[in-house]
């Protein structure tokens, strides 16, 4: 089932809701936090807000990010298929491609992509 959760207007909201989950009950999002750091320790934050509509649990999802990190806590975004949060001229002395994982949470924001979890946690386990 393809999660198609993003809608325009406040009551296509709560449809997309109900539409994004296939058991009959209101799916929570998960929004997964990240950052970049910079050599120079200079940071930027951001997020992604996935469809969760199996429901999964938090732990396993984080479970199975955490699996799928660089030693523990790092990620290329691009492999990913999540934005880079580099900013700026690109300086090959302070700057590289690694992101640092934070957090999860769920949320009754609509997604800001097309990609279910599902489908994440498929593409970054291999």
């Amino acid at each position: 089932m393809g999660c198609l959760c993003v809608k325009d207007g406040p009551d296509d909201a709560i449809a997309a809701s109900v539409k994004c989950n296939p058991y009959g009950s209101i799916a929570m999002n998960i929004r997964l936090h990240y950052r970049y750091r910079d050599a120079g320790n200079y940071k930027q934050y951001g997020y992604v807000v996935f469809c969760n509509s199996h429901n999964l649990p938090l732990n396993e999802i984080e479970r199975r990010i955490r699996a799928a990190l660089i030693d523990g806590e790092y990620f290329n975004p691009l492999r990913w298929r999540i934005p880079s949060l580099h900013v700026g001229t690109w300086d090959d002395e302070l700057d590289h491609d690694w992101h640092e994982f934070e957090s999860l949470e769920e949320t009754a924001e609509l997604p800001g992509t097309r990609v279910s979890i599902d489908a994440f946690l498929q593409n970054i386990a291999g």
